[in-house]
């Protein structure tokens, strides 16, 4: 059983790197390592190696349509 981040703190570091230090990314791992206890911080830290670089946005057959066009430009709101 996990005994709190301070436990791993190579996992700590690996995880604080692979979220960028950005606090929004570390509070939703943080928030997934409290909701499952019995995972070490480093299988998470390791999932999350896995992981990196594919959160885009998901492929869709019209996705390169959109992203061929060019800005609108300002909307005058």
């Amino acid at each position: 059983m996990r005994r709190g981040w301070a436990a791993e703190p190579e996992a700590v570091a690996q995880v604080l790197e692979l979220c960028g230090h950005l606090p929004l990314a570390v509070a939703v791992v943080a928030a997934r390592a409290a909701a499952r206890p019995s995972f070490a911080l480093a299988d998470i830290a390791a999932e999350l190696r896995e992981a990196h670089g594919t959160l885009d946005a998901p492929s869709t057959p019209w996705t390169g349509s959109i992203r061929a066009r060019p800005s609108p430009g300002p909307t005058g709101l």
